[in-house]
């Protein structure tokens, strides 16, 4: 089992005339294994948004 929380968010790029946005996450994952012991990491991803008829989409996501 896996849960995913976004810990921070930090806009790298808003072009809202082209529709672009490029956002640096922070998350945290918790993933449990099958003897319940929990592993925690963090990490960065680089996301990628596009706005599609008003409604901002993510296009790419980049794991760092």
């Amino acid at each position: 089992e896996s849960y995913l929380a976004v810990c921070k968010n930090d806009i790298k790029n808003l072009d809202e005339e082209n529709g672009q946005a490029e956002i640096l996450v922070n998350a945290q994952r918790i993933e449990t294994n099958n003897d319940l012991e929990e592993n925690v990491f963090y990490q960065e991803a680089l996301v990628d948004l596009v706005n599609y008829n008003g409604t901002w989409l993510v296009d790419q996501v980049v794991w760092q």
